[in-house]
């Protein structure tokens, strides 16, 4: 059954009760015999072109149907919304704007077709289109929250935080149960690109602005972490980043190289250590490990390092642990060393690192936002 088939589904039940409604036509609206009759044939030869799949025709026919009465405007927001799924927006767009230009609409039917067409050129990335109409629904009684909803979809997708952040509170307010989480990571998005940009302070105040909201968020830590490192506070930031891995263990690829860092400036590199071993109990992954056989190597020597991480990979097979491995092979001569060295260097150059816990999606780099399948906080380090 292909589309117009379903759409058909709709449309066919008022056909049975077209007589009904053709009839009833001359008392409400005066029609003559012959405007009914007529305005009968159109209505089925529309659904004769969406059977004989020429679409075009039939919507003609529909729209100059929606221009004679406001009763069949349910069944063409339906036409609209199934072209609009087939990825025929163009098609859809043309419908439910002949629908909007009608004078003699009530509100929610003039309202509902304001939200489709505003999906429509959601969905034909036409955002400035799409946020025009969805602001003019945002205290919509009918369609606000759908609207409020879509306008966070379009501020996501132009990286418009701080509005995304705005429409999110509002949604907050109106009990909402997915904004919460979303409006950590509209906030987080604000701190980092104060962050790129070497806005420290500004990164800051966002921070203090929202303390309550990101108090348990393990992204929110990481990012106060860098705060602090950015400004020389090691001290502070050894233990934001060290609160950020207590809070999710996925988050240590991401903060290792600033933990290190900041161990040293601050001289706590025996703390650094004990809590690396600790956790690579739990940690199903290489990192800990990495890590772990500098220290090793500094009290115990090379040979001690060695073995440490021949036993960390027998239990998680890593590619970047064999990597490492090879740096204290000494007894390998050192064409062979250099040759497997290349060869798992570009092992490790083409290895994905992250992966989507949702859809699967793959990828080299942090995604805070899938990609593929747009869900937050759903992509972790791959260990």
């Amino acid at each position: 059954m292909n589309e117009y088939s379903l759409l058909l589904l709709i449309l066919l039940p008022l056909s049975a009760l077209s007589g009904w409604y053709f009839a009833i036509r001359s008392v409400r609206c005066g029609d003559t015999p012959v405007d009914i009759d007529n305005d009968k044939k159109r209505y089925f030869r529309g659904l004769n072109y969406l059977l004989q799949d020429q679409p075009d025709k039939a919507i003609d026919i529909f729209i100059d149907m929606v221009n004679l009465d406001k009763d069949t405007v349910e069944t063409h927001l339906a036409l609209g919304s199934l072209f609009r799924k087939r990825g025929e927006v163009e098609r859809a767009i043309r419908i439910h704007q002949n629908i909007i230009a009608r004078p003699n609409l009530d509100r929610e039917q003039h309202e509902s077709a304001i939200y489709e067409l505003a999906v429509d050129y959601f969905k034909a990335g036409l955002l400035d289109r799409a946020e025009s109409l969805l602001q003019e629904l945002s205290d919509s009684k009918y369609f606000q929250v759908q609207a409020l909803k879509r306008l966070q979809l379009v501020y996501q997708n132009e990286r418009n935080w701080e509005e995304a952040v705005e429409v999110t509170q509002k949604l907050i307010t109106l009990n909402d149960e997915e904004s919460p989480a979303l409006l950590n990571n509209f906030v987080c998005e604000i701190i980092d690109n104060h962050l790129r940009s070497g806005r420290v302070v500004s990164a800051r105040k966002v921070v203090k602005k929202n303390r309550v909201l990101l108090e348990k968020s393990p992204r929110a830590r990481m990012l106060m972490g860098r705060i602090e490192y950015k400004a020389e506070n090691h001290k502070a930031a050894y233990h934001l980043f060290i609160e950020t891995v207590e809070l999710d263990m996925d988050y240590l690829p991401l903060v290792i190289i600033y933990l290190q860092k900041s161990a040293q400036n601050i001289n706590c590199q025996e703390r650094l250590e004990l809590f690396l071993k600790e956790i690579s109990t739990e940690y199903r992954g290489i990192i800990p490990s990495l890590y772990l056989v500098d220290y090793i190597e500094k009290n115990s020597g090379r040979r001690s390092a060695a073995e440490f991480l021949l036993q960390q990979l027998e239990k998680n097979p890593s590619s970047r642990g064999l990597q490492k491995l090879l740096e204290y092979f000494d007894a390998l001569e050192q064409d062979h060393k250099g040759i497997i060295k290349i060869i798992i260097d570009s092992i490790v150059d083409r290895k994905l690192l992250f992966k989507c816990n949702s859809c699967g999606f793959e990828a080299k780099n942090m995604y805070w936002r899938c990609p593929g399948c747009q869900s937050w906080d759903s992509i972790k380090p791959i260990k």
